[in-house]
This record gives C-alpha cells, sequence and structure tokens, in this order.
C-alpha cells in the first residue's frame, strides 16, 4: 500500500508530474506484476538518469559493448524522455549487462523490456559462474514491442548480472532502443514434456518458448553436450536438453528431472540454461520407439521422441557433415550426431533414433550400430516375399517359412537388443515367445547366400 500512496502524492504534485510520469508508470507495471503473480522486483530502469554516456544501473563488469556504442536516445522513447540506443552492426553479440544483483539457485527470474527498431536481442545471466541465455528475438519495427523472457539461475551469487545480448543491428532504424526494463523473481512451470511440446501454432515453437520448465523423463540418447528425454510413447512426449554441464552426468535409461527455459534454437524446441538435472532413478526401460514412415519422421509430433522407420531405400551417400538419406516414398535424413555409419547406396534399412530438427529439416539421429538394420542383399534385391512369418501377432509360437534353407535366426527386441540366435541350417522354424514380454520386436533371417530378410512382430 506504500506504493499506492506513493502514487496519490505525486499525482497530487502537477509540478512534478511530468517529470515523474515514467517513474510512475514503472511503478504501476511493477504493482501489477506484484498483484498478477505475486512476483518480487529486483531492478528497473526507466533510461531517464545518465551519467556521462551510460546509463545509471548499467554497464556491468560484464559488459563488452563499446561505450561509443551506447547512446541516450531522444527520438522515441517508450514513455518519459529517454530510451537507450544500442548499437552492434557485428553477426557475433555484445553484451550490455547490469550492475551486480543477487541472484539464488534454481529461482527463476522474468526480465520484461520494451523495444524498438531492427536487430536482434536476447537476455541473459552471468550467476557468477555460469553464462545463460535465451533464444534471440528479432526485431524491425518502428513502434514499441514488450518482450519478456526467463531464466533459471545455476547458482547463488551477489555479483549476477543480467545481460542484453544484441547483434546485426541496422542504421536504417537506427539500430535498437530499449527501455522500461522489468526484472522480476518468476516461477517455474512444472510440466510434462507433452505439455511443454504440444503446439497447433505452424511454427512448431512451444507455448512455453523463453519460460522456466521443470519437467521429467527417461533419457533415451546422450551425447557430449545434450541429451533426449521422454516420458511416454506416441508423439509429442519427447525432448531436446542441451547441457554441457550436466550431459556428462547422465546415462540412458536414468529418469531424471530437469530445470531450465524452453527456447526455440534454429526451431529446434529445447531445454537449455540448465540450473538443475536431477537423477530420480536409473536402468529404466526406454518407452517403445514410434513406427512411422518418413513423412511422420518430418512433422513436429515427433521432434525430441524415439522412433523407428522401416524398410527405407538408401537413396543418397554421406554428405561432408556425415548425413545421409533414406526414403519409403518419401525423405528423411540420417544424422550422424550421435553414431556415424556408412550405409551402401540402393540398400535397404530400418532406422531408429530420436528426431531432432537442425540445418532447415528433420532429421533421425541413430544411437549405435544397433538402431540401423540392413534388411536387402548385396545386390540391392529386397526379397521379403521368399518368407512368410505367422502367426502376427501371436502369443504363443511363431513360425518361420521360406523357400529356401535360412542360416540364422536373430529375435530383437525393440531397442535393437538381439535377445534370440539360432543357427537354424533349414527352411522352416518356430520360436517360443512365451518367454518374452508384450511388445513389438523383429525377427531377422540370414541365408547363406548373404541376403538378409527383416520382419516385425508382435507379441500380444
Amino acid at each position: 500500500m506504500k506504493v499506492v500512496a506513493l502514487l496519490k502524492r505525486l499525482l497530487n504534485n502537477k509540478t512534478k508530474v511530468m517529470k515523474n510520469c515514467k517513474f510512475i508508470l514503472l511503478i504501476f507495471l511493477a504493482v501489477l506484476l506484484h498483484f498478477n503473480s505475486n512476483a518480487q522486483t529486483i531492478f528497473t530502469s526507466d533510461f531517464e538518469d545518465w551519467t556521462g554516456n551510460i546509463p545509471n544501473e548499467w554497464f556491468g563488469v560484464k559488459t563488452n559493448i563499446e561505450i561509443d556504442s551506447i547512446y541516450q536516445y531522444s527520438n522515441s522513447a517508450h514513455s518519459g524522455n529517454y530510451s537507450c540506443r544500442l548499437q552492434n552492426r557485428e553477426s557475433s553479440h555484445k553484451r550490455f549487462t547490469t550492475q551486480a544483483l543477487s541472484v539464488t539457485q534454481g529461482e527463476s527470474y522474468n526480465i520484461s523490456f520494451w523495444v524498438r527498431g531492427k536487430g536482434k536481442i536476447r537476455v541473459g545471466l552471468f550467476d557468477g559462474v555460469n553464462w545463460l541465455y535465451n533464444s534471440y528475438i528479432d526485431v524491425n519495427s518502428t513502434a514499441w514491442e514488450i518482450h519478456s523472457q526467463s531464466i533459471v539461475s545455476g547458482n547463488t551469487a551477489t555479483d549476477a548480472e543480467f545481460i542484453l545480448s544484441i547483434h546485426s543491428t541496422d542504421i536504417s532504424l537506427d539500430d535498437i532502443q530499449v527501455d522500461d526494463v522489468i526484472i522480476t523473481e518468476g516461477t517455474v512451470n512444472n510440466l510434462s514434456i507433452y505439455e511443454i511440446q504440444y503446439t497447433e501454432n505452424s511454427s512448431g515453437d512451444s507455448p512455453y518458448n523463453n519460460q522456466s520448465v521443470k519437467t521429467t523423463g527417461i533419457v533415451t540418447a546422450v551425447s557430449y553436450n545434450s541429451f533426449f528425454i521422454q516420458d511416454e510413447e506416441g508423439p509429442w512426449n519427447g525432448i531436446y536438453i542441451y547441457s554441457l554441464n550436466f550431459a556428462s552426468s547422465v546415462q540412458v535409461g536414468d529418469f531424471v528431472e530437469v530445470l531450465g527455459t524452453v527456447m526455440e534454437y534454429e526451431n529446434n524446441t529445447q531445454i537449455s540454461n540448465l540450473s538443475a538435472c536431477n537423477i530420480l532413478s536409473t536402468g529404466h526401460n526406454l518407452p517403445n520407439p514410434n513406427i512411422i514412415s518418413a513423412a511422420e519422421a518430418n512433422t513436429e509430433p515427433y521432434e525430441g521422441t524415439l522412433v523407428q522407420v522401416l524398410n527405407a531405400v538408401c537413396v543418397s551417400l554421406p554428405n561432408q557433415y556425415g548425413e545421409w538419406i533414406i526414403n519409403d516414398g518419401d525423405d528423411i535424413k540420417i544424422d550422424d550426431f550421435l553414431f556415424s555409419y556408412t550405409p551402401s547406396l540402393n540398400y535397404t534399412y530400418s532406422i531408429t533414433g530420436p528426431v531432432s530438427f537442425a540445418f532447415g529439416s528433420f532429421a533421425i539421429y541413430p544411437r549405435e550400430v544397433n538402431d540401423i538394420i540392413e534388411v536387402n542383399n548385396a545386390s540391392g534385391k529386397f526379397e521379403i516375399d521368399i518368407v512368410k512369418v505367422y502367426p502376427n501377432p501371436s502369443s504363443d509360437k511363431l513360425y518361420i517359412s521360406s523357400s529356401k534353407n535360412i542360416d540364422y535366426i536373430l529375435l530383437y527386441d525393440i531397442s535393437g537388443k538381439m535377445i534370440f540366435y539360432n543357427k537354424a541350417d533349414t527352411n522352416f522354424f518356430e520360436i517360443d515367445l512365451n518367454k518374452y514380454a508384450k511388445g513389438n520386436y523383429f525377427v531377422k533371417m540370414v541365408f547363406p547366400d548373404s541376403e538378409v530378410v527383416v520382419k516385425s512382430v508382435i507379441i500380444k
């Protein structure tokens, strides 16, 4: 109520109204934030007070934008007399930071600001240890626009600095101008992966883009700087986690809880800026891959999820980036981000792995050799009709018959693990399925002439 009283006093003093109108606006916005979300305001800046070429409460020690690229701007302000013009016409970013502020590990902070001009801008945080950044916002307007991004601190510190990161500003609109910055303690959204991923927006962007979230899932794939998690089978239930700090501490099968910020990096939905990654338990079975077509693998619902595309022909060998293409009527790219493999042109493969979006297209990321099953012979002919596998589905016996002798028979579970092997040397064989769990499997037949046939089977 002290804030309300202050507003009344200022409004009753007519000589101070114009001088303090911008201050009133900032307080009013802070009051709205407080009453709407119980948020604690930790920083406000209206860019009205300057010392030389520097706005008060800015130009922290982590600032690396040049002083002569910071201007007190009077041509346009969101409110009051001045805004702050920032110039960086290079493609590499420059930081404009606050003076030191206190932050708490695991706490979410919401940074709202008004902006106009032309260029790219994002908010970030140096929390005393970690450099944390959100995704860039493209600005190209003479009208003032409000934007808000959230970030979770990975450390408790008294010397933290919040960051405005800019690049590619353009003189045609006087670079970028910023005004009325407010930083408040935010809230962390506790969500399922489905809630984070599901969208009806044609852009594919998460509805929680640039917001702080906490979610859980089973680790399905790991690289040196990132990992994938999934909490259920089906579309929308997987997501990519980018974290150099935590990727080395998790393994496939771990059930983890992550706390970070949802970002759209090059149109790929991910959780970044992790402040925590807690391993809740280990050794879990992975969700079964979604068995889909290449066309479906090229769609937003399967981004981040484990998928399997069956019986697709290699139509393009690896390029200089290790990417190759399979086709089952539609193309899908296979990426070597997790595992490098050299296929044979015109051979048929069944491919398993998480889907991600990078460099303008979707791709499947095989994790190991068992994620790539070759299903044709050296001549390139896919002679699947010579083998019959029945009944399918089955709960008891699986029978395999062929017009010629089968050399080896192998059974794989949906993760690609071999669970049965037999040197058959016969054209008729049966497998007892009673000891195997219900689910999707693959039976692989190898013939003496090196021909290979793979068929999908279901144990019910």
